[in-house]
Parts: C-alpha cells; sequence; structure tokens
C-alpha cells in the first residue's frame, strides 16, 4: 500500500490534478462523543490536516499536517498569561522512517 492508498482521498475519485484546488474534501467528526464535532480532517493538493478544538470552545488548539512526500508536523497553540497565544511545533517527521 503506498501513501495516497493509506492517508488520502480514494485514488478512484475522478480529480483533476492539474488544476489546483484548495479543499478537495473536509468532514468533521465527534470523536469523544459529546455531541460536538471537534475534530476536522481537511484533504488537500498537498496533503491531509487534522485539527482539533479539545474544549469546544471555537479554536483549533492542535493540528497535524500530513503532506504528500510522507513528512509530517504537528502542532500545538499555547497561551500565556497576558492573554496571548503563539504556535509551537510539538513534532514533526517522516511517516516512512
Amino acid at each position: 500500500m503506498d501513501f495516497t492508498d493509506a492517508f488520502f482521498v480514494d485514488a478512484s475519485t475522478a480529480v483533476d490534478r492539474d488544476e489546483p484546488s484548495e479543499a478537495l474534501s473536509t468532514q468533521m467528526f465527534d470523536v469523544d462523543g459529546d455531541g460536538f464535532d471537534e475534530t476536522r480532517v481537511t484533504h488537500t493538493d498537498a496533503g491531509v490536516t487534522i485539527a482539533r478544538d479539545a474544549d469546544a470552545d471555537g479554536v483549533i488548539e492542535t493540528f497535524t499536517s500530513f503532506g504528500r512526500d510522507g513528512g509530517y508536523q504537528s502542532w500545538e497553540i499555547f497561551r500565556t498569561a497576558d492573554g496571548s497565544s503563539r504556535w509551537e511545533r510539538t513534532d514533526s517527521g517522516e511517516i516512512f522512517d
């Protein structure tokens, strides 16, 4: 099984790869069963991004992006006492290392 088969839109789906698109598909999921769709999975020409709003405040706290080349990066938002926030990369690498 190659990377596309494992992580991306069904290869049999007819998509014109010569024409870039912002998002091929986006799906929302209620992973923790609380009735709130907190997890968003977006398939784009570049890869797949999984984003999560864990505390249901409408702000994404974590996301992981998987590139078509097999690379990935995970990010988390950190809020400081003064109310500001910043994204920090928490992990990165190659899926097939």
